[in-house]
C-alpha cells in the first residue's frame, strides 16, 4: 500500500481533464478556471503539464551560476503557481513564483541543490540558472522533494517553471464527498467553455 507521505505529494480527490493551451484556447482556459474556482466543492485548481508523478523523463542542458554547462541534465516540470497548491507540495526553502504565463524564475527540489554541491536549500534561493541556450533567470524555491517515477526510481534533480505553452492537464483538487457528481458538474462546465473538445478526465 503506497500513501501520499511516500510519494511527497497527495494525489487524493484530483481529476485531471486534459487541454489545449494554444493561444486560442488558453484565454478561455483562464475564465474555466475562476468558474471552477467559484463551486464549493472545488478547492483549488493548477495547469501543468503532467502530474508530479508520470513517465515524463524531459530533460535539458543547463547551467547554474557560470557561463558553462553542468556535465548533466536536469529534469523539466512546467506549472503555474496553483499546481503547487493542488498536489501539497511543501517548500523547503524560498516561495513559489509568482502568477506568469511565461518562464521569469525557477524552483528547484533538493536533489539538485545536494547535486550542486550547496549546503543547504536556503543557498539556492537567489542563485541563476541558465536553461538550454535561455536567459539566465533566478531561482525563488526549492521544493522538498517528491517521487517523480516510481517508488524504487531515485528522485532526480528538477526545474519548475510556469510555461502556458506547455500545459496540457487542469488538475483540479475537490473537496466534495461525491466525486461522481462534482467529476459530471465539471464535464457540464466544460461543455458550455469547450463545446468543440471532448472532455476527458480522470482520477
Amino acid at each position: 500500500f503506497i500513501n501520499s507521505s511516500d510519494l511527497g505529494f497527495n494525489k487524493s480527490a484530483i481529476l485531471n481533464v486534459t487541454v489545449s493551451s494554444d493561444s486560442a484556447n488558453y484565454a478561455t482556459l483562464k475564465v474555466f478556471k475562476q468558474a471552477l474556482l467559484a463551486r464549493n466543492d472545488i478547492e483549488a485548481v493548477g495547469f501543468g503539464f503532467d502530474a508530479p508523478s508520470s513517465q515524463n523523463s524531459w530533460s535539458s542542458n543547463f547551467a547554474f551560476e557560470t557561463t558553462e554547462d553542468k556535465p548533466y541534465n536536469v529534469r523539466l516540470k512546467f506549472a503555474d503557481r496553483d499546481y503547487y497548491k493542488v498536489y501539497g507540495l511543501k517548500m523547503a526553502a524560498g516561495e513559489v513564483y509568482g502568477e506568469s504565463d511565461t518562464t521569469q524564475s525557477f524552483i528547484v527540489n533538493e536533489a539538485f541543490v545536494q547535486k550542486a554541491g550547496l549546503k543547504n536549500a536556503g543557498d539556492a534561493i537567489g542563485k541563476m540558472v541558465r536553461l538550454g541556450g535561455g536567459t539566465p533567470r533566478p531561482i525563488t524555491g526549492v521544493v522538498a522533494d517528491y517521487k517523480q517515477e516510481s517508488l524504487r526510481t531515485e528522485v532526480q534533480p528538477i526545474l519548475m517553471m510556469p510555461r502556458s505553452l506547455y500545459y496540457s492537464m487542469a488538475s483540479i483538487k475537490l473537496r466534495s464527498n461525491n466525486l461522481s457528481n462534482s467529476r459530471q458538474q465539471i464535464e457540464s462546465l466544460w461543455n458550455q467553455y469547450f463545446p468543440d473538445l471532448v472532455f476527458q478526465a480522470g482520477f
